[in-house]
């Protein structure tokens, strides 16, 4: 259980990637947000890597939510990388994928452009 509460943040310039864990919820949302925090870098790119996330509950959403906030104060773009249905069905569900891009793969948030954000 202690791998569930374990984040890893791996710089690749000019792109940071945290990969989250397989549960996000009331126990670890708080300093996983924390870490999402740390990582934003003005005019840098936030990749929050969910691909190995089956399970988000309403705290990890507002987390994803305050990440976008600060990364937008700070000219961060952030990028978010979602495979689970579960996971996909809760983000569309609470609007998460209008406000930030899903992507299917982190090949394919690395290689994006803003402009295909847009």
């Amino acid at each position: 259980m202690a791998d569930a509460y374990r984040h890893v943040v791996v710089r690749t310039m000019p792109a940071v990637v945290v990969a989250m864990p397989a549960e996000i919820d009331a126990r670890n949302a708080p300093g996983l947000g924390k870490g999402l925090a740390s990582a934003l870098s003005p005019g840098a790119v936030l990749i929050i890597d969910m691909s190995g996330t089956v399970f988000c509950d309403s705290c990890g959403i507002r987390m994803l939510a305050v990440a976008h906030r600060q990364a937008t104060g700070r000219d961060t773009e952030v990028r978010l990388v979602a495979t689970s249905p579960a996971v996909l069905a809760v983000l569309s569900l609470m609007g998460v994928d209008r406000l930030l891009r899903v992507h299917t793969s982190l090949d394919e948030a690395l290689t994006s452009t803003s402009q295909d954000s847009a």
